[in-house]
């Protein structure tokens, strides 16, 4: 329950649900303890950033595939040239080289989060067909990249 009330007791006391459950009159001041709604909203801001810095690197991954003239089998024979070892997955340092080879402008903590949010199972690897769902977003998408394919829209 959040604490607001004058500097000397009695206090208003506001509980999670919004409701006065005393009140005090004079100066009102706020219990620094007090969690609950204001953290539940700064996660929900965060993550909200997040979302939408993923879904820009998305969009921007989208559009140098399509400025180079790629299509999803174009932009599959590519990222197939990053794949070293032939096994049709990029590791984390094979997916950075990819990105940075394109030219795009993500710091390196953006690519390991974009990275980690398409390896969903933690293997450290990135499945170049996940990837390419990611991307174009296409019928055949994971639901993680139908989640992405929806906030596009």
């Amino acid at each position: 329950a959040a604490r607001v009330g004058a500097s000397s007791e009695p206090y208003l006391r506001i509980d999670n649900g919004g409701r006065a459950a005393s009140t005090a009159v004079g100066a009102c001041r706020l219990d620094h303890g007090a969690t609950g709604g204001l953290t539940d909203i700064g996660t929900a801001l965060s993550k909200s950033w997040v979302d939408r810095h993923l879904t820009l690197m998305i969009r921007t991954i989208r559009k140098e595939f399509s400025r180079r003239g790629l299509n999803r089998r174009g932009a599959e024979n590519l990222a197939r040239t990053y794949d070293r070892n032939c096994t049709g997955e990029l590791d984390k340092d094979e997916f950075r080289i990819l990105l940075f080879e394109l030219r795009l402008p993500f710091p390196p903590t953006a690519v390991g989060h974009l990275f980690n949010v398409i390896d969903n199972d933690g293997s450290g690897a990135v499945d170049i067909d996940e990837f390419l769902q990611f991307v174009f977003a296409d019928a055949g998408a994971s639901e993680a990249a139908s989640q992405i394919h929806d906030v596009l829209l």
